[in-house]
């Protein structure tokens, strides 16, 4: 052999080497299960081994043995008790109460309250931000806990950006994933780092985008993924003899869509005159649609019907180009709302959520799987959206949630509602004592229960709309500072104004919620919103502005809006100079 020859060889034989070398590694690595995440841990108390879900990395659950809710149980069930074991995301959590108030606690309370014949504990054990993924190896590992009925309510982190680049087309997407999977790769890597996509894989901030954020293909590839992740919940489930309930995503109707993306094949010109054409009408409109939901709009005036009518025409011209463009839809159903037409803008609102390009509000594609399994006979079918959906509106259920999928206190009390016949049916075998009619009577008290005004279980659950709401408050405040910090940022500022927003819609009358919307209002420039804002706040506390003047040396991005708007406080009211 030349030695050249023998060079290569000796390359060839290195290069064999050191991927036989890596191979065994990993395989050691898998073996020993490192770099997987652990669906629970176990933490020592005084009263023994508790078993709660593995924190995220923002650690907003707190300690589960010190919340009011059932975040953590015993590795054994006590004798004569049933335990319901209930996994998900942050809906399942109780975001943003962690820890007091989530339907997992109200559905315990209404049985306990209605009389169910036996001890019963519903455990939560959901987690903000989980994908499919995440629920479907929690609730798995929750089978080894004895529970007596398992509920899996999953589906509206499915499409977040951190979770779809294994759906992508192309062999880079591919490549990364792998990559990303192995466990040389995830040892010692947080659980944010795994799921950090590169900037430059979320989509542009464009009015309308060119086309979906995800492909036909990659959506498909992800309602495949949730639908296999369910059905292997209910084979683990039916295995261990558990029953199974799947609960269907419910979402506001009026939330603003996040992607909104051209669906007819338009040319250029079109498009760049269609963008104007909505921007111009967006604009235009703002003279007539509140920039807070928690103003009243003022009644409409003849020049206003008639100036609404003419917007509600421009819209639906833009329509009649593309009526899959989300943002003109949602924009059509807010103008169809505020002339009164409910029929139209609920159909709008519909079509606005089916259109989102960003897919993370997916929930009506998704509840259609949860429906699938359920008729095939995988899990009884929970479906909470007929009891959102009554008193109709506009976009019916609206008022039950504080954003597009997190529910309101009252929501809340729907979700466990919406279990309770369920429930009782699949633990029929472990309650024998409930004749038909028994059973019967049991629901309609535990519904009875959960229908009676917020405040009566609040107060016997130990929390108060102020307590709750003044959680929401200080997440504003703290994402208003984050703001200020960098001047760039104009996400933590809108998300500082829906934190205040959320608060005030649990307790309307949180003087510090009202004052941090008005200084939102104030930075994003919405003049008339903040002088309504500002009156409301006088007529009810008079006092209270100067709390705002109090704040403006230690926020110089609102002290400099509030100086270029030429705002002044003047006799305890806030005005405008000149």
């Amino acid at each position: 052999m030349s030695g050249a020859g023998r060079r290569a060889a000796l390359v060839a034989f290195g290069v064999a080497l050191a991927l036989l070398a890596f191979t065994t590694l990993e395989l050691s690595l898998r073996l020993l299960g490192v770099g997987d995440e652990r669906p629970f841990v176990t933490l020592e108390t005084d009263a023994g081994p508790r078993v709660a879900r593995a924190p995220s990395g923002n650690g907003e659950r707190g300690d589960p043995t010190a919340a009011a809710d059932r975040l953590a149980c015993a590795p054994q069930k006590a004798d004569g008790t049933l335990r319901v074991i209930v996994v998900g995301e942050s809906t399942v959590a109780g975001f943003p109460f962690h820890g007091e108030l989530s339907f997992a606690r109200l559905l315990e309370w209404a049985l306990r309250r209605a009389g169910v014949p036996t001890a019963v504990e519903v455990v939560n054990f959901g987690r903000s931000a989980d994908s499919s993924d995440d629920v479907r190896a929690a609730a798995v590992a929750a089978l080894a806990l004895a529970p007596d009925a398992l509920v899996v309510a999953s589906g509206h982190n499915e499409f977040q950006a951190s979770y779809v680049e294994p759906l992508r087309d192309g062999a880079f997407a591919r490549l990364r994933t792998q990559w990303r999977a192995l466990a040389l790769v995830r040892a010692g890597q947080s659980r944010e780092w795994r799921r950090a996509l590169p900037s430059d894989a979320r989509p542009a901030p464009l009015s309308v985008g060119e086309a979906a954020w995800l492909a036909p293909t990659e959506f498909a590839r992800g309602v495949a993924r949730y639908r296999d992740n369910l059905a292997a919940i209910g084979a683990a489930a039916r295995a261990a003899g558990v029953p199974l309930l799947l609960m269907t995503p419910v979402e506001n109707l009026a939330f603003a869509p996040c992607w909104s993306h051209f669906t007819r094949p338009l040319d250029g010109a079109t498009r760049a005159a269609f963008r104007r054409g909505l921007e111009s009408l967006e604009s235009d409109a703002r003279a007539l649609l509140p920039e807070s939901v928690l103003l009243p709009a003022a009644p409409l005036s003849i020049e206003g019907g008639a100036q609404l009518a003419a917007w509600r025409a421009r819209a639906a011209a833009l329509l009649a180009q593309d009526d899959g463009v989300a943002r003109l839809a949602f924009l059509a159903a807010r103008l169809a709302e505020r002339a009164g037409d409910d029929a139209a803008a609920r159909d709008l609102y519909r079509r606005a959520l089916a259109c989102d390009g960003y897919p993370n509000r997916a929930g009506p594609r998704l509840a259609a799987v949860v429906r699938e399994l359920a008729a095939r006979g995988d899990a009884l079918l929970v479906d909470p959206e007929p009891l959102f959906a009554e008193g109709g509106g506009a976009a019916p259920g609206s008022a039950l949630f504080l954003d597009y999928c997190h529910p309101t206190p009252e929501g809340t009390a729907r979700l466990a509602e919406s279990l309770v016949e369920p429930l009782l049916a699949a633990l029929r075998t472990k309650l024998p004592a409930l004749d038909d009619a028994a059973s019967a009577a049991l629901a309609a008290a535990a519904r009875t229960a959960l229908r009676a005004p917020a405040e009566t279980w609040l107060a016997e659950l130990g929390l108060t709309r102020a307590r709750l709401a003044g959680r929401l408050a200080a997440t504003g405040l703290d994402l208003f500072r984050v703001a200020e910090a960098d001047l760039a940022a104009d996400e933590p500022l809108a998300l500082a104004g829906r934190a205040f927003e959320q608060a005030l819609r649990i307790d309307g009358a949180l003087v510090d919620a009202w004052l941090g919307r008005l200084a939102v209002a104030i930075v994003q420039g919405e003049v008339a919103t903040a002088l309504q804002i500002a009156d409301n706040v006088w007529r009810s506390h008079p006092e209270a502005l100067q709390k705002l003047d109090g704040l403006l040396p230690s926020f110089p991005r609102l002290r400099r809006r509030f100086e270029e708007q030429r705002f002044e406080l003047r006799d305890g009211r806030l005005q405008r100079a000149g």
